[in-house]
C-alpha cells in the first residue's frame, strides 16, 4: 500500500525555439540540427562535424571502438590525457550537452572524474560535467554540473550502483526553466538552477578533463576531479534545451516522431512539467522506486469525458521525487497535439502504480498557463496598460504587451497590494489571478495545531478555504496561517496562506517575481540561495503539513511544530 501527498505540477507551454540553420549538410537522422553548435562523433579524429569549425586537438588520447563496435570511432583516456580546442562559439546561457561515456573507474578518495568542460574566468563562469565518487567533497556518488568553486553545483545521486563498465548516455540541459539531467534517455533530475553566465571568449573547451578556473588550458591536477579514465564518444552541444523527444532520439540513435535529422524546422512539442514526492503509507519516502504514472485529461468536470491519456515509466530519486513532462509520455488515448485547449475546461487526473495497482491521487482543474498553448496561436491581445507618468510629467515606461489570450494583468505586475504571479480566465472568460505579498511574513513560523487533524484543510488548490478552516480550529498566534490571515497591505485584508499548488505556481514565476520585487518599493525578492521551505495551508494529517522548497523546486512535508517561511497570497 502506498500514498502520495503534497504532489504538485508546474504548468508551462514550450514555444517553437530558434530556427538557426546548421551548417552541416549530412548529419545523421537522429541528431537534431536546430541549435547544434558542435558535434564530435570521433570518426577517426576530434573534428567538429557540425560544420561550425570547433575542431579539437588530441593530446595523448587514442582511438578505440565505439559502443557499436566500430573501430577508430571513440577515444580512450587513461587519466592523464585529453582533447582541447577553442570555446569561442560555445553557448553561454541556454544549452544542452550530450555525452556517451564508458568509465573504467571513477577515481578514489576525494577525486571523481571529469568528462568535459569549457569556458571560465572566475568562480561560477564555466561549465563542467563530472562523475563524482563516494569520497568526493561535493556531490558524493553523483553526476554533477558545476562551474568551479562549487558555484551552481547541480547533482544527481546514483546511489550504490556506479555507472561503470558499460556505455551510458548523459544529457544535461539548462534554461530559464532550470537544469535537467537525462541518463540513458530518462529524466533523472530537475533543478530550478539556470546556469547562465559562462565566459567563452578566447577560452578553451576540454574533453576528458575540465579547464582551469580562468577557462584557459586543461586542468589535470585538480583535487576534486581527475581526468577521465575510460572512453568518450558522440559529444553534441546545443544552444538550447533539448526536448524529451530529442533526448530519446539521441539515446536510441533513431528518429522519434520526426525528431532529429538535418532540418532546422522541427517544432518543440509543448508539455506540462510535473513533479511529485512519493511516500508509502507510513509517510516514508519511496526512494529509487519504479513508479508507473498515468495522466488523464477530462473535459468540463473531474469525471468528464476523457480527451487525452498517457503513461510514463518513471523512477523516484533518492528523495522520492519523480519528474515527467505531460505530453511526452506514451499515449493511451488521443494525442497531446490534438488537444483543443480553447473549447472546454480541463481537469487533470493523476494515478501512480508502485507495483500493486494504480492509486488515484486526485483530479484538479488546470488553470491558465496550459492555455498559452491556445493563446500562442490565438489572435493578438490588446496593447498592455500604459505606464504611469513620471516626475514632472515625464512619460512612464511602456506597459507590457498583451498576451494572445487578451489578458490585462501579467506576471510580475505590481497590483492589489503585492505582485501578480498567476493569471487565468474562468469558463465565462472572466480574468482572475493570484497576488503574492511583497515580503515574507516570517522565516521561522510554525504551522501550528500540532496533533490536531483540521477538518476541510486538505485542498491542494484552495488556500483561502484551507486558511479559514485553520483559523476556525483556533490556530496559535504567530503561526503561518494566523500571520497570513492578519496581514493587510494595499488596503486589502483578504490575504491567506497559499495551498501547495498555489505555492508551486509562485515558484514557477519566481524569476519574474524577483525582478519585479527588486524594483518595487518595500519589495523583498525570494532568497533562493537560502533554500527556503514555504508553508502551505494544505494539511496532510494531524502531525505534518505540506511545504514547498523554493531552493530545490519540489513539494514535501514538515512537522507542524517545525519552522518554515511564510508568504501570504490573495486572489482577484
Amino acid at each position: 500500500m502506498m500514498k502520495v501527498f503534497c504532489f504538485s505540477f508546474g504548468l508551462c507551454a514550450a514555444m517553437v525555439l530558434n530556427t538557426e540553420v546548421c551548417n552541416a549538410q549530412n548529419l545523421p537522422a537522429y541528431l537534431p540540427a536546430n541549435g547544434l553548435e558542435a558535434w564530435y562523433p570521433f570518426n577517426g579524429n576530434a573534428n567538429d562535424e557540425s560544420g561550425n569549425g570547433n575542431d579539437g586537438v588530441v593530446n595523448g588520447a587514442t582511438l578505440t571502438s565505439d559502443r557499436n563496435g566500430n573501430s577508430n570511432s571513440a577515444f580512450s583516456f587513461n587519466g592523464s590525457n585529453y582533447i582541447i580546442g577553442s570555446a569561442n562559439n560555445f553557448p553561454v546561457q541556454e544549452r544542452s550537452v550530450s555525452i556517451w561515456f564508458y568509465s573504467d573507474n571513477i577515481g578514489a578518495g576525494y577525486s571523481g572524474r571529469a568528462l568535459f568542460g569549457y569556458g571560465g574566468q572566475t568562480c561560477g563562469q564555466s561549465w563542467n560535467m563530472t562523475l563524482d565518487n563516494a569520497g568526493s567533497q561535493n556531490g558524493q556518488n553523483s553526476f554533477e554540473v558545476q562551474c568551479h568553486c562549487n558555484v551552481f553545483s547541480i547533482t544527481h545521486n546514483y546511489g550504490n550502483n556506479p555507472p561503470i563498465n558499460e556505455w551510458h548516455n548523459w544529457i544535461a540541459t539548462t534554461s530559464s526553466f532550470g537544469t535537467n539531467f537525462f541518463l540513458d534517455g530518462i529524466l533523472v533530475m530537475s533543478s530550478p538552477i539556470f546556469v547562465n553566465n559562462t565566459i567563452t571568449s578566447s577560452k578553451n573547451f576540454t574533453i576528458g578533463c575540465y579547464t582551469y578556473e580562468n577557462g584557459i588550458g586543461a586542468l589535470l591536477n585538480d583535487i576534486n576531479n581527475t581526468p577521465w579514465f575510460g572512453y568518450l564518444d558522440d559529444i553534441a552541444i546545443y544552444n538550447r534545451a533539448l526536448t524529451q523527444e530529442e533526448v530519446t532520439a539521441l539515446y536510441t540513435s533513431t528518429p522519434v516522431n520526426g525528431s532529429g535529422g538535418s532540418t532546422s524546422s522541427n517544432p518543440v512539442p509543448p508539455g506540462i512539467p510535473y513533479q511529485a514526492v512519493v511516500r508509502n503509507a507510513n509517510g516514508q519516502v519511496a526512494s529509487n522506486t519504479a513508479a508507473t504514472t498515468k495522466f488523464t485529461l477530462h473535459q468540463n468536470t473531474t469525471d468528464g469525458a476523457v480527451e487525452y491519456q498517457e503513461m510514463h515509466s518513471l523512477t523516484t530519486n533518492a528523495q522520492g521525487l519523480v519528474s515527467a513532462v505531460i505530453g511526452q509520455g506514451t499515449p493511451v488515448q488521443g494525442t497531446f497535439a490534438g488537444i483543443i485547449w480553447s473549447n472546454t475546461t480541463k481537469f487533470l487526473q493523476v494515478e501512480v502504480d508502485l507495483g500493486n495497482g494504480f492509486v488515484d491521487l486526485g483530479t484538479q482543474q488546470l488553470m491558465s498557463v496550459p492555455f498559452a498553448l491556445y493563446a500562442a496561436n490565438g489572435p493578438a491581445g490588446p496593447q498592455g496598460p500604459a505606464g504611469q507618468n513620471g516626475v514632472d510629467g515625464a512619460p512612464g515606461p511602456q506597459g507590457p504587451a498583451g498576451s494572445g489570450g487578451g489578458f490585462t494583468h501579467w506576471v510580475g505586475e505590481s497590483f492589489g497590494g503585492g505582485v501578480v504571479f498567476h493569471v487565468y480566465k474562468d469558463a465565462l472568460g472572466v480574468e482572475h489571478g493570484l497576488i503574492a505579498s511583497l515580503t515574507d511574513l516570517s522565516t521561522a513560523a510554525q504551522w501550528g495545531l500540532n496533533g490536531i487533524d483540521v477538518p476541510n484543510c486538505e485542498s491542494s488548490w484552495n488556500g483561502a478555504a484551507n486558511t479559514a478552516a485553520i483559523m476556525a480550529a483556533g490556530v496559535e498566534v504567530g503561526s503561518a496561517a494566523q500571520l497570513s490571515d492578519a496581514y493587510e497591505a494595499g488596503g486589502f485584508a483578504d490575504w491567506y496562506l497559499p495551498a501547495i499548488d498555489e505555492l508551486n505556481l509562485m515558484f514557477n514565476a519566481k524569476y519574474n517575481l524577483n525582478q519585479s520585487l527588486s524594483q518595487i518599493a518595500g519589495g523583498a525578492p525570494f532568497d533562493l540561495n537560502a533554500y527556503p521551505n514555504y508553508w502551505s495551508s494544505s494539511e496532510f494529517n494531524s502531525a505534518v503539513a505540506c511545504v514547498f522548497s523554493f531552493g530545490l523546486g519540489y513539494t514535501d512535508v514538515r512537522f507542524k511544530n517545525g519552522n518554515g517561511y511564510v508568504r501570504a497570497v490573495r486572489s482577484f
